[in-house]
């Protein structure tokens, strides 16, 4: 079967003739058209519109994706910032109440017979009846057993126990601890003990015809050699008188920071002990007698 090849030039010349025709039409009856145009133009609208939904619904869907995955980028980010910002605002709390406690022990005058040895608490025992505080001197810093430690409102306790580097403090607050005190505003004698309590120590042997009144100062009195004297130890908060009790029962608060300080200073006579000394105190050692007033 033989084909025609002239056919298809045949139709792409009268394509053309056509579609030049059609321009022409176009262009001489434009001003007759243009309503005609109009109204197919707003009745493909919808079509167009829709046709453009999926890449139009693809385009939100990105930008949507990428927003969120900014906007968690940038949570993340502040998130960071504001950890780190917190971070450094407490460690610069605490390099300023260190700040303190320490121009607050600096500020101490040097006793005529002892030197102060700052020392920094490093560790601590949980138990309350038995309060200790780790620090980071020892031997090599001519710490001893049975030395007094203070900070910068009172007295704190008694070192116990030494190696070459750290020493253990036993807190007036333990239950074992006993200082000999005399009341600031008469001088009468007495003897304030642990309770176990962190907060609250127990004035001893006060009879009930004592002079003694709520917001007396205690100072220790350093009877016995054991803890140094001059330092302030309490202030009297509560009394309760008994009529069955031969001694008044009485609450003192504590001057020194005893679970709060961070530094301490350790009271070093200056005519000290031979390193022949004993390394652990016995618990019942540093607890004075009753004094006869």
């Amino acid at each position: 079967m033989r084909v025609n090849a002239s056919l298809p030039i045949t139709r792409t010349v009268c394509l053309l003739l056509i579609s030049a025709l059609l321009l022409w039409a176009e262009g001489y009856y434009r001003p007759l058209l243009a309503p005609l145009y109009t109204h197919v133009e707003h009745l493909l609208s919808p079509i167009q519109r829709l046709a453009t939904l999926p890449k139009d619904a693809h385009h939100w869907s990105q930008s949507m994706s990428q927003s969120h995955e900014s906007l968690r980028r940038d949570n993340a980010q502040l998130r960071a910032q504001l950890i780190s910002t917190e971070a450094k605002l407490q460690q610069q709390n605490q390099i300023l109440s260190d700040n303190i406690q320490l121009k607050a022990l600096l500020g101490i005058q040097q006793p005529p017979t002892a030197r102060l040895q700052i020392a920094t608490v490093i560790g601590t025992n949980p138990n309350a009846q038995t309060p200790i505080l780790l620090l980071d001197k020892g031997r090599s810093a001519h710490v001893r057993v049975g030395q007094s430690v203070i900070d910068a409102s009172g007295l704190l306790g008694q070192i116990i126990h030494t190696t070459d580097t750290t020493s253990k403090l036993l807190l007036l607050t333990a239950r074992d601890q006993a200082v000999a005190v005399h009341v600031a505003r008469t001088g009468q004698r007495a003897i304030v003990t642990g309770t176990g309590m962190p907060d609250t120590l127990a004035l001893s042997y006060m009879l009930k015809s004592a002079d003694i009144r709520v917001g007396d100062t205690l100072i220790s009195s350093g009877l016995g050699g054991r803890m140094a004297a001059g330092y302030r130890v309490g202030r009297v908060s509560h009394i309760t008188r008994d009529a069955s009790a031969r001694f008044l029962q009485i609450e003192v608060t504590p001057a020194a920071a005893m679970d709060s300080g961070h530094y301490a200073l350790i009271v070093q006579p200056l005519l000290a002990p031979t390193d022949t000394a004993p390394h652990t105190l016995a618990p019942t050692a540093s607890r004075p007698h009753a004094p006869h007033s």
